[in-house]
């Protein structure tokens, strides 16, 4: 089982997972930020290294996907195919969440939105689990 990708159903609802735990996480960022339960911990001023890191990685994720659609799309093996997929999930989570953490602690919400921008767009291009 080591080398074999779950099956197609299971790949789905891994995907579906990551991207349910991004937008609840917002949802909950929103809900926190608008009931006035957070206040600012970080200042958001231009000189500020974290919204150009933020945004620096949702760059990158989405360079990972137009990257990684291309091997998944040569590659015949599932299990590789599963691997890289999740590879290209996980840094698309990762950008929209850096940018969640940002806008919790500063109120700069365009990194998570770009983030979220990003993981929809790999959910679009890059190939599903086949049967």
């Amino acid at each position: 089982m080591a080398n074999s990708a779950p099956p197609a159903q299971v790949q789905r609802i891994i995907r579906l997972a990551m991207l349910s735990g991004v937008l609840i996480f917002g949802a909950v960022i929103y809900y926190l930020r608008t009931s006035g339960m957070v206040e600012n911990s970080l200042e958001a001023d231009d000189s500020s290294i974290f919204p150009i890191a933020a945004m620096g990685l949702v760059f990158m994720a989405g360079g990972a996907v137009f990257l990684f659609r291309r091997l998944i799309e040569q590659s015949s093996d599932e299990a590789r195919r599963f691997q890289l997929s999740l590879v290209v999930f996980a840094l698309c989570e990762g950008s929209a969440l850096f940018g969640g953490v940002l806008w919790l602690v500063s109120g700069v919400y365009l990194p998570y939105l770009a983030g979220v921008g990003v993981f929809v767009m790999a959910f679009a291009w890059i190939p599903g689990p086949t049967e």
